[in-house]
C-alpha cells in the first residue's frame, strides 16, 4: 500500500494505480482473503473468544473488497476522470488504505499471534487444501506479465 499512497501523492501513474488496485480485486480479495477467512474459523472453532475480532475482520475483508472494486473501475474508465472525480479517487483511495492499515494492524496484533500457538500444522495443511490456490502475480516465484509495472516501481520505491 505504500506504493499506492506515493502515487497518490505524486503525479500519479495511471498504469501504476490500475495495476495495484488489481493485485488488490483479482488477487488479494480473491485468494488471500479467502485463505484468511478458513483459517479464521478454524481459529474461532479452537478459541471461541477471538469472535468478535474474527467478525469484525470478516466484515473488513467484504468492504475491502467493495471499496477496492470502485477504485478499480475509476482507474479503468476508458475516458478522463474530471478533477471532482480525481479528487473522489484520491478520497476513497486514502479511505482504502488507512482501512487496510487498520485491518492489517488487528491481524497483526490480535488473530495471527494467536493463530500461532492455537492452530496446529495440520489446519494450516488442511486449509490449503480447501483452496483452490493461485500464486501471488506480485510477490511470488515470478511475477506475472499483467503485473510488471507494479513489480518495476516496487522496486524502485
Amino acid at each position: 500500500m505504500a506504493l499506492l499512497t506515493e502515487e497518490l501523492a505524486s503525479t500519479a501513474d495511471p498504469g501504476v494505480l490500475r495495476g495495484v488496485m488489481n493485485y488488490m480485486v483479482h488477487y488479494a480479495d480473491q485468494f488471500h482473503h479467502p485463505l484468511e477467512d478458513l483459517l479464521f474459523a478454524r481459529l474461532q472453532r479452537k478459541d471461541p473468544s477471538v469472535a468478535a475480532s474474527i467478525e469484525k475482520l470478516e466484515q473488513e475483508h467484504a468492504d475491502i473488497g467493495k471499496a477496492g472494486a470502485s477504485l478499480l473501475a475509476l482507474f479503468t474508465r476508458e475516458d478522463a476522470l474530471t478533477k471532482s472525480e480525481v479528487e473522489k479517487a484520491t478520497v476513497l483511495a486514502r479511505e482504502y488504505i488507512d482501512g487496510l492499515n487498520r485491518h492489517r494492524e488487528l491481524e497483526e496484533r490480535t488473530v495471527f499471534p494467536l493463530a500461532n500457538i492455537v492452530l496446529e500444522t495440520r489446519d494450516f495443511e488442511a486449509v490449503r487444501t480447501e483452496i483452490k490456490w493461485q500464486t501471488d502475480p506480485v510477490f511470488g516465484p515470478a511475477a506475472a506479465a499483467g503485473y510488471l509495472m507494479v513489480l518495476e516501481r516496487l522496486l524502485r520505491h
